[in-house]
């Protein structure tokens, strides 16, 4: 995000990138990052946290029995690449010695979820990508085991820059913004 001062007025320029924006060489005033919070040189406050849990499609949930964790073993699962969305460490946090790891793999977490609501298997979904789909019944949970992630999304700036007071005021809007919403995902 930058804000423009040249005019005097207040724009906002928005910007949608998966690389991590350079605060010097991009322009980039302040950010909304997905990850750890460990971003040297950057001032960081927390935005939510992100909470993981099995989604798939009530059409696949009446055809196969999950009244378990051990049913997952029994059933397709929708696996991403990403290390810290991955069954066996989700089964890790909660505890299990085994971990079902079989099953179609994603890159894509839009992609994978889609492949949930077509009833193609059981994902491992984040809970701020599936808030909707789980409101209109689109994707349901299956079961009620969850693991908070150990990355979050987070407001992130450079340190005494010269526009602080309007980011400052931009990150008080946000947390505003943000108020009576489910802050934990």
């Amino acid at each position: 995000m930058q804000m423009r001062e040249e005019t005097g007025e207040r724009d906002l320029d928005l910007r949608l990138d998966n690389r991590l924006a350079d605060f010097v060489g991009d322009g980039v005033d302040a950010a909304i990052r997905y990850g750890d919070g460990a971003w040297p040189g950057l001032d960081v406050t927390p935005l939510f946290k992100v909470r993981l849990f099995p989604v798939c499609g009530p059409a696949f949930l009446k055809q196969h029995v999950l009244a378990q964790l051990s049913d997952l073993h029994a059933v397709p699962l929708l696996r991403h690449t990403h290390p810290l969305w991955s069954w066996p460490s989700w089964c890790r946090a909660l505890g299990l010695e085994s971990a079902p790891d079989q099953g179609m793999m994603f890159d894509d977490s839009s992609l994978m979820l889609e492949a949930a609501a077509q009833n193609l298997g059981v994902a491992l979904a984040r809970s701020n990508l599936v808030r909707n789909d789980l409101l209109s019944g689109r994707l349901v949970r299956p079961l009620r085991s969850e693991v908070e992630s150990s990355w979050g999304y987070f407001f992130v700036w450079r340190a005494g820059g010269p526009k602080l007071r309007r980011i400052l005021a931009l990150r008080d809007w946000l947390l505003k913004e943000m108020e009576g919403e489910d802050r934990d995902g």
